[in-house]
């Protein structure tokens, strides 16, 4: 395997997208702030949805009066739609995410599936560097296995 010769340590990798909202167009740029944000955003939403996905605070919840379920519900989507909107906000600018939501007719659960195509486009951009980097580089392990049996072999006397 050849060494490289130069590694050029500022060199910028492809880790950016181009995003159309509306008649503007921004750079998404896949780095560790970007992947903070998702992270941060996905805990939020674990957390809002508790009330409803975990079993025993949904039977708490089915055991409230109607108009109890509905501020509960309601204020469940009110989260929800501020955890989302401040991700757009903070990754596109201030008022995106209200944009979003209502480009997307008010719908909550179609902002979240926006949402999760970014958090994949985030994993499959970090598995594809990883790729990158040891398919350039090789497997460091399997390097020094291959050197390792190299020196232990007797050399040949003639």
């Amino acid at each position: 395997m050849e060494t490289p010769q130069t590694i050029d340590l500022f060199g910028k990798p492809q880790n950016s997208i181009q995003c159309q909202l509306g008649s503007e167009t921004k750079t998404l740029v896949f780095n560790d702030d970007f992947h903070r944000r998702i992270s941060n955003v996905q805990l939020q939403i674990e957390e809002i949805q508790k009330p409803l996905l975990d079993d025993e605070k949904a039977k708490k919840l089915d055991d409230l009066p109607l108009n109890e379920q509905e501020k509960t519900i309601s204020n469940i989507y009110a989260k929800l739609r501020s955890a989302l909107s401040g991700f757009f906000d903070e990754t596109f600018g201030e008022g995106t995410g209200k944009q979003i939501y209502e480009a997307k007719s008010g719908d909550s659960q179609a902002v979240m599936l926006l949402f999760q195509q970014f958090n994949e486009l985030d994993d499959r951009f970090h598995k594809e560097e990883q790729n990158r980097t040891m398919s350039k580089y090789g497997n460091r392990k399997a390097r020094r296995a291959s050197n390792k049996g190299k020196q232990n072999k007797p050399a040949n006397e003639g």
